[in-house]
């Protein structure tokens, strides 16, 4: 597949596609979490935050054909549509652009007290490291001598910290890109607006 051959009308319809199985997969997690499957939860919300940087992978290649850039590097986006450590670089610059947004409108949203810290928690993440835990909590892997089951090495508290991570993605990605692609009267200020009544009404 070249995505840059598929036509804009397509390549939109994966955009939302790919929002809708994030959103499916967070709700299969959440059901997981309350059963206190805390592995098999992490691993949904984990996938569904990849299935997110992909919906904004496709939306830059969607702007790039709509605007005819002649830089747009479509080797590299082809390339990360189907990595999963690209997709979560995406999915992080998502967050930190959302944190920044956020942060000006309330000093504790899920938890979150101080965005400063949380902002530069997100840049050092090591994706690699990320893509080794999303496997842990799906494969027997193996550490400090011992053959170890995913539930051994994933805790409640790790899966609560990357469903805060989803909810902040998903919320803003999804809510800016309706923006764009649907709404007639394409306000950026409006959509981000909906973005911040979101989290500060929101419980879960």
């Amino acid at each position: 597949m070249q995505i840059e051959k598929l036509s804009p009308q397509e390549i939109k319809r994966g955009i939302f596609l790919a929002l809708e199985n994030a959103d499916e997969l967070s709700q299969q997690a959440y059901i997981l979490f309350k059963s206190s499957k805390y592995s098999g939860a992490y691993a949904l919300y984990q996938l569904g935050m990849e299935e997110v940087g992909k919906s904004n992978i496709l939306f830059n290649a969607l702007a790039g054909l709509l605007h005819n850039h002649k830089d747009v590097d479509w080797k590299s986006i082809n390339k990360g549509f189907w990595r999963h450590t690209a997709k979560s670089e995406r999915a992080i610059g998502l967050e930190k652009l959302m944190v920044n947004i956020l942060k000006t409108e309330a000093t504790d949203i899920a938890g979150i007290e101080d965005w400063g810290k949380y902002h530069k928690e997100l840049s050092n993440i090591d994706v690699d490291e990320l893509d080794k835990r999303k496997n842990d909590s799906l494969y027997v892997g193996f550490s400090d001598g011992k053959f170890r089951l995913p539930k051994e090495v994933i805790t409640k508290e790790m899966v609560e910290e990357i469903k805060v991570s989803f909810k902040i993605r998903f919320i803003g990605t999804e809510t800016v890109t309706h923006y764009f692609l649907d709404d007639e009267e394409r306000n950026l200020k409006d959509a981000l607006e909906k973005v911040k009544v979101y989290f500060l009404n929101s419980e879960d």
